[in-house]
């Protein structure tokens, strides 16, 4: 008898203990923090003006950066201007070319609602791999804003995620829509007390070198950029 109890204390014992593993492995498995990808390019500080897009669907800004081999992209974030009581809403494209033969290889309309004032993180899904090359953003005022003047804003002109590839700093320009013509604007060293600086436009690109990125989170569960 003192056997039988000893084995019945045992097996409940064991019960318990696997019963205890698999909560903790299941804990581990949904308390996981979500991962933010690696950055790849980018211009991430905001110098403190912004390029305005009046809202006509004629007004268009585009920023370029180069990739240095091929890579995942999975988002870019942007710093864009809201306001405390009109929505600002913006077209945004990423493209292969500003000229000729455009590839589009993603898009987002963006609403930032009132009211959100001053400068606002907003986020566009690519999820492509890309080759080395380089490659624009392109944003534009909606025509649907009931902000007078959107706005994306102005990098310090002086920091660069250059993980991947290259920054080009400085800003193209439209008055004539997403379509062109572009003209590229940039600053020189000296240019008086009058000086507008054309830096790049802000934007943080993130991914992974080549076609993907496996990254472990716990044992036994992968997740793939």
């Amino acid at each position: 008898m003192k056997r039988l109890l000893t084995l019945l204390s045992t097996l409940t014992t064991l019960r318990k203990i696997a019963f205890t593993l698999l909560c903790c492995t299941v804990f581990m498995v949904f308390a996981a923090p979500a991962q933010t990808p690696p950055t790849l390019v980018g211009a991430p500080t905001v110098g403190g003006s912004y390029y305005g897009m009046y809202p006509n669907g004629s007004n268009s800004q585009a920023a370029g950066f180069t990739l240095s081999g091929s890579a995942h992209v999975t988002t870019i974030d942007l710093v864009l201007l809201g306001d405390s009581t009109h929505n600002a809403i913006y077209d945004f494209s990423l493209q292969n070319s500003l000229t000729g033969s455009i590839t589009p290889i993603a898009q987002a309309t963006i609403t930032i609602t009132a009211p959100n004032p001053g400068p606002n993180i907003e986020t566009m899904t690519v999820n492509a791999t890309l080759p080395a090359g380089t490659y624009y953003l392109v944003g534009t005022g909606d025509p649907a804003s009931s902000l007078t003047v959107p706005g994306w804003y102005v990098s310090d002109g002086t920091t660069f995620i250059t993980n991947a590839g290259s920054v080009t700093n400085g800003v193209w320009y439209s008055v004539s829509g997403p379509s062109g013509p572009w003209t590229f604007e940039t600053t020189g060293s000296s240019c008086g007390d009058n000086c507008y600086y054309y830096w790049a436009p802000v934007f943080t690109v993130y991914g992974a070198l080549g076609s993907s990125e496996t990254q472990i989170l716990v044992p036994g569960e992968q997740t793939v950029y």
